[in-house]
């Protein structure tokens, strides 16, 4: 996973990443442990597909926090290519990385996609509506 950017709206941190070998992205929005979120009440795309303590994923913080997240991995998303071209051409990226890219990027050119790829400008909106949507609830408890 390779984190593409990290950010603060309206008090609360959010992490967009990109899932490599897959080549699809996932955001995710710090919650304080004091606030009482029920995550089904949280709209995003493709739902919440994530919940989790501050274990150091997705990132490490030293905030009391939760994190919650969504991924852009569903039916109806494509995957960038061109960013999975880009990783597998870096000399850094690792061995068994790049093998698995090359599999995986022979199978999409063989069999296409028009799905449109979900960028860090898509991501980043949805994380913001997820923030904007946990201050509105976690009002409720204050």
């Amino acid at each position: 996973m390779i984190i593409e950017k990290v950010g603060i709206n309206k008090g609360l941190q959010y992490v967009i990443a990109f899932k490599e070998n897959l080549g699809f992205r996932m955001g995710y929005v710090a919650v304080p442990l004091d606030l009482e979120i029920n995550e089904r009440e949280l709209y995003c795309h493709g739902g919440i597909t994530y919940t989790g303590g501050n274990t150091g994923y997705p990132i490490k913080t030293s905030d009391n926090v939760s994190w919650i997240g969504f991924d852009c991995g569903h039916d109806g998303d494509g995957q960038d290519i061109e960013k999975m071209k880009e990783i597998l051409n870096d000399e850094n990226t690792d061995r068994s990385l790049k093998q698995v890219l090359t599999l995986q990027l022979q199978m999409l050119e063989s069999f296409g996609t028009s799905d449109p790829v979900r960028d860090i400008d898509y991501v980043e909106n949805e994380c913001k509506s997820l923030i904007k949507q946990v201050n509105k609830l976690s009002k409720r408890y204050i």
